[in-house]
C-alpha cells in the first residue's frame, strides 16, 4: 500500500504494481491530477467499471450497503500511498503541516470533481444509470479520502506498521472513525465488530449525503461539488489536528 522508498513488510514477495485499469489505480490517478480533462476521462473510466459490476442492483436504487462496503475494503489495500519520503521529494523544504495542508486542499480538489460530475450526469434522461453512477461516486470519493488519512499519517510520520492489508484495514478504520489509525493487531473488521458497524455506519451517511447532493433540478452538479469538498476538507483537518496531537504528545525516541 506504501510505496517504494519505504518498504514495511519484513517478509514475502513484494507487492504486485497493481493493473493501471484497476479502480484503486484510476482513483490514484483522478486523486493526483490537477487536469480537468484528465479528471472527467478517468472518472468516466471508473463509471464504466462501476456499470457493469452494479448492473444486476441496478433497479434498487442503490448498491445494498453490504456490497460498497466489500467494495470499499477491497479497494484499500490496492491504493497507492505515497511514502513521507516521496511526500518530502513532492514538496520540497515543506514542514508536515504544510505538506498536509497541500495533501487536503488536492483531495478536496479531486472529490469536488467527481462530485460535480455524478451531479451533472443525474439529469441526464438515463433513469437507470444514476443509482450506479452514485454507488461509484462514492467508492471514488471514499477511496481518495482513505489515501489522504494514509498520506496525512505518512507526512506526519506516523504510519502504522505491518502487513500492506493490515495497514489498509488501520487507514480503513481511521477514516471511518476521523481519527488517527489504531495499531494493525487492532484493525479488524469482523462480522458484527465494533469497527464493521461504525464503518457501515460511515459509508451509509457519506452515500446518504451524496444522494442528497443531487438536490433540485438544476443543482446537482454545483453542490454535489460543494459538499464533496466540505466534507473531504473537514476529514482532513480533523485527522491533521489528531496526528498533530499525537507528535505533540509522542515520547522521545
Amino acid at each position: 500500500m506504501t510505496g517504494a522508498e519505504t518498504p514495511r513488510d519484513s517478509a514475502g514477495p513484494e507487492t504486485p504494481e497493481p493493473d493501471p485499469e484497476s479502480d484503486a489505480a484510476l482513483i490514484g490517478a483522478l486523486a493526483e491530477t490537477e487536469s480537468e480533462p484528465v479528471r472527467r476521462a478517468l472518472l468516466s473510466r471508473i463509471m464504466d467499471t462501476g456499470k457493469r459490476a452494479g448492473g444486476t442492483v441496478a433497479g434498487r436504487g442503490v448498491w445494498p450497503l453490504e456490497a460498497l462496503t466489500r467494495r470499499i475494503i477491497r479497494l484499500a489495500p490496492e491504493l497507492t500511498i505515497d511514502s513521507g519520503a516521496a511526500l518530502r521529494k513532492r514538496y520540497p523544504g515543506r514542514t508536515p503541516d504544510q505538506i498536509a495542508d497541500e495533501l487536503i486542499a488536492r483531495a478536496a480538489r479531486a472529490a469536488a470533481a467527481v462530485g460535480a460530475a455524478t451531479g451533472a450526469a443525474a439529469f441526464l434522461p438515463i433513469p437507470y444509470a444514476w443509482p450506479v453512477e452514485l454507488a461509484t461516486e462514492s467508492v471514488v470519493v471514499i477511496g481518495i479520502e482513505i489515501k489522504l488519512v494514509a498520506e496525512l499519517h505518512e507526512a506526519y510520520d506516523t504510519p502504522v506498521g505491518g502487513t500492506s492489508r493490515e495497514r489498509a484495514l488501520a487507514y480503513l478504520i481511521a477514516w471511518a472513525q476521523q481519527r488517527g489509525a489504531v495499531a494493525p493487531s487492532d484493525a479488524t473488521i469482523a462480522a458484527g465488530s465494533i469497527a464493521a458497524k461504525r464503518l457501515r455506519r460511515r459509508i451509509a451517511l457519506r452515500t446518504g449525503r451524496d444522494l442528497v447532493s443531487l438536490g433540485p433540478l438544476l443543482s446537482g452538479a454545483a453542490l454535489g461539488a460543494a459538499m464533496n469538498h466540505h466534507e473531504t476538507r473537514r476529514l482532513g483537518r480533523r485527522m491533521k489536528r489528531d496526528l498533530r496531537r499525537r507528535v505533540a504528545i509522542a515520547p522521545p525516541q
